[in-house]
């Protein structure tokens, strides 16, 4: 071949005959096809691929057919050879799937001396990676990295090769959703997330395009930078060069900062951030603020943030250009000889290539061309792919069921937190795998204080996303649904409001708080299904506008550490089954504003250690079927049917002497109110010893008997001096 000197823009390759035959033989550029060799011949083609974007070339095709059925090349493969007109093949090509193709009109072509109508046609061919743009889908991953996602999804589907040229650390993610978008955008964001590139490398051995997953740096290419020339008069060259050239640079941000919350870790300080090394068209004083940042821990923050000023650093600068080179791909680095002072670098890295090339099909004089214009980065610069790609936004909340182990009526961890399963999520199992750990809403949520409610297994729960992103759920709420109805039917029952619980595991028993709203009929019910405990650290007060009724099927215990105030307005009626026992610490006094009567249907028995006093008002009648037996000492005096025996060392009738008094009990305090019983003083009464005593002294005085020796001889010496 040789380079004719026309259009500057353009490599124009001349043939060396006059005219070539219809046919896909000697051309510079060809295509192979399912159809037969000859089928379609390449007019033009125009590409553009560029770093992490699947490539797009446009093709103009030439045929004698003019009903080239669509079916038999949409979907199929296709490869655009370049040979620059050599018998062989030179290992540069560009293999795709056909995305479109239809007829576009036709062209009149001069051909070995002829001129001949050709329909024309036009094909549109992307990479296999492009396909997954069709696939569209709603999933999860859990504890997978982001590499291991990628290698499931394209593992799973099977389209074409891909490769994995990795040398950095990817940790697993806890929970990743795709949530309706492509598995293509899915992909495609996940990688710009983690700063990992891709390109399509074609292999000419077996005409393919194989997808390369690439996190290559610097370091990474040693070895495998090529040396291109370039040379602004190209025209007079007799190789394919650089021809132009144009360095660009652009403004930058000075800092990243970037802010998450760790939820176990509330008040940990997980702010990152780091300065760009760039000191050329970087504005120091500005910063880029980005919340969340998506990590928990500040290390892994650092490393964020670090990443998102990588992808800032990597459009800093720029080299456009353009050349004859068919080397020049995305993902090829190379260095530049003879190139202006400014534009020198050690090595570049390609971004993208726009590549334009013509099939000569009209005379002599119009020879095939080539040309492509490029962009490149220094290759001292990592690159990292910008984050194009759109993230799934939730818009609004969903339901889900509440899912755990087999067996289970309830699973959680220790911050309370529990799984679902979504309704569009096809792969989960419903058991205790189906999601991460959510975390539920509370109505209150202290340290140790507030409301806590667990859903249970097989609720249907109400469940959020924070920032609307998927990978965060939250459930704020609960819904009944068909299988699980409210605790009381409706409507017939809607003035009932409650809260319900259900015994655990496997029990039928409930506790349950009701509220009747009804007007006539407004209740508060309490139901415990066990048992029901109630503590009061001070006061308790209870109010009853009308009737109080307590049933206790087992014992009843109760202890009052103060005092007791007991009040009944009207009749008391007390039934005891068998006996009553009662205890008193200190004194009893029974008082009543009538008649106090006791109806024994045995004995009765009264054991006094020191004296009993009974006191009338008129009469007392002791009154004894059988017999009534008065014994004090060894003195004693019985009264029976038969007559009256008295027996005693000495009786005495009508011989002076003065009897006891009997003393009157002291009346109890005044019952108080309850509202007042606090506030009331506590009753008084003499200790049982002081009683006898005073008793004993009232009776000597009356009788004139001395209290004791010195009472005695005073009393004597008063009768001797005539005051008897």
């Amino acid at each position: 071949m040789v380079v004719a000197a026309a259009n500057p823009q353009d490599r124009r390759i001349v043939p060396s005959r006059a005219a070539m035959p219809y046919s896909t033989k000697k051309r510079p550029f060809h295509l192979t096809t399912p159809l037969s060799e000859d089928a379609l011949l390449l007019h033009r083609f125009d590409g553009e691929e560029a770093l992490s974007q699947p490539f797009e070339f446009r093709l103009s095709m030439l045929s004698e057919d003019n009903a080239i059925d669509a079916g038999d090349l949409v979907g199929k493969r296709i490869t655009l050879w370049a040979n620059d007109g050599d018998d062989d093949d030179d290992g540069k090509c560009w293999s795709g799937i056909v995305a479109s193709f239809g007829r576009t009109g036709s062209k009149w072509c001069a051909d070995v001396g002829d001129t001949q109508e050709l329909t024309a046609y036009e094909a549109v061919i992307v990479p296999w990676f492009w396909q997954l743009r069709l696939v569209e889908d709603c999933r999860i991953f859990q504890n997978q990295s982001i590499p291991d996602i990628v290698d499931t999804i394209l593992g799973e589907l099977q389209l074409g090769k891909h490769e994995t040229d990795l040398s950095g650390t990817y940790e697993a993610l806890d929970y990743c959703v795709q949530y309706g978008e492509s598995s293509f955008d899915f992909i495609a964001r996940l990688l710009e997330d983690a700063g990992i590139q891709y390109f399509f490398r074609h292999d000419p051995d077996e005409p393919e395009d194989v997808l390369v997953i690439s996190d290559r740096q610097e370091k990474d290419y040693k070895g495998h930078v090529k040396a291109l020339r370039f040379a602004a008069n190209w025209a007079e060259q007799d190789e394919s060069v650089v021809f132009a050239l144009a360095r660009r640079q652009r403004m930058r941000t000075g800092r990243v900062l970037m802010r998450d919350f760790d939820f176990t870790k509330p008040t940990q300080n997980l702010e990152a951030g780091v300065d760009t090394m760039l000191t050329v068209g970087a504005q120091k004083s500005f910063q880029s603020f980005r919340y969340p940042g998506g990590y928990l821990e500040r290390h892994a923050g650092d490393d964020r943030a670090k990443l998102a000023m990588e992808i800032e650093e990597a459009a800093h600068e720029v080299l456009d250009g353009a050349s004859t080179l068919l080397e020049i791909r995305p993902g090829v680095a190379f260095q530049l000889d003879d190139a202006p002072s400014e534009m020198l670098e050690p090595a570049w890295r390609t971004v993208r290539s726009h590549h334009r090339g013509e099939n000569n099909f009209d005379d002599d004089s119009d020879a095939s061309y080539y040309r492509n214009d490029f962009t490149v980065m220094p290759l001292a610069l990592p690159y990292r792919p910008p984050r194009t790609t759109r993230r799934p936004r939730m818009r609004g909340p969903q339901t889900a069921i509440v899912t755990g182990p087999a067996g289970e009526e309830i699973y959680t961890d220790k911050h309370g937190r529990v799984k679902v399963q979504f309704f569009w999520d096809r792969l989960g199992k419903g058991d205790d795998k189906s999601s991460c750990w959510v975390r539920v809403a509370q109505a209150w949520a202290g340290r140790g204080w507030g409301t806590f409610f667990l859903p249970r297994i097989g609720m249907e729960v109400i469940v959020d996303f924070l920032d609307g992103d998927p990978d965060h759920p939250l459930i704020t709420g609960c819904v009944y649904n068909g299988d699980s109805a409210p605790p009381y039917a409706l409507p017939g029952e809607m003035t009932k409001s409650t809260i319900k619980t259900m015994s655990s595991k496997g029990g039928d028993g409930f506790n349950e708080l009701r509220f009747e709203d009804k007007k006539g009929s407004e209740e508060i019910f309490i139901h415990a299904e066990k048992d029901l405990q109630t503590r009061v650290k001070h006061d308790s007060v209870e109010s009853i506008g009308g009737d109080r009724q307590l049933t206790v099927a087992g014992n009843r215990s109760e202890t009052v550490n103060g005092e007791q105030q007991y009040v009944v307005q009207k009749t008391r009626t007390s039934s005891v089954g068998t006996d009553d026992g009662l205890t008193v610490g200190s004194n009893l006094t029974i008082s009543t504003g009538s008649d106090l009567g006791i109806s024994v249907g045995g004995s009765a028995m009264h054991d006094m250690g020191q004296d009993i006093h009974i006191n009338a008002g008129m009469n007392v009648v002791l009154q004894a079927g059988m017999q009534i037996s008065l014994k004090a000492g060894g003195s004693s005096i019985v009264l029976g049917p038969a007559g009256v025996t008295i027996d005693g060392a000495l009786v005495r009738i009508n011989c002076g002497g003065s009897p006891l008094s009997a003393n009157k009990p002291q009346k109890p305090d005044k019952a108080k109110n309850a509202k007042d019983a606090v506030t009331g003083a506590a009753g008084s009464a003499l200790a049982a010893l002081q009683q006898l005593q005073a008793a004993a002294m009232q009776a000597a005085a009356r009788a004139g008997a001395p209290f004791c020796a010195e009472c005695e001889a005073a009393r004597a010496t008063l009768a001797a001096m005539g005051h008897g």
